[in-house]
């Protein structure tokens, strides 16, 4: 199905797999997997909207596919660790904390 809306004209397509990861599908033939963080789920609710707002930011960023499914996959993670969608969303240095990094500025990791 992923080849069939490249094929309409799409640039990439994601397709987001919760705790197992998910897989981007490029335009130019190409696809890649992401992992997803090992976490204790509380409440998922919410999680994929994490993941798509820190993937954009990225993008919006510059970065890289692969960075920036890497930053939304771990604002999806730290969304499953709070109860409710609101109060679950990440901020940028509880992302950059689980990414190893101090800031959340750099996460190539």
């Amino acid at each position: 199905m992923a080849h069939e809306v490249l094929a309409r004209g799409v640039g990439c397509l994601v397709v987001t797999q919760s705790a197992r990861g998910g897989t981007i599908f490029e335009s130019k033939g190409g696809h890649f997997s992401f992992d997803a963080f090992n976490i204790r789920s509380v409440d998922n609710t919410g999680a994929r909207d994490a993941f798509c707002a820190g993937f954009c930011v990225a993008l919006g960023e510059g970065r890289p596919l692969r960075r920036a499914a890497r930053f939304g996959s771990a604002c999806g993670a730290l969304a499953c660790t709070k109860i409710g969608a609101h109060p679950s969303l990440p901020w940028r240095h509880q992302v950059g904390a689980l990414l190893g990094e101090a800031s959340g500025d750099d996460y190539e990791n």
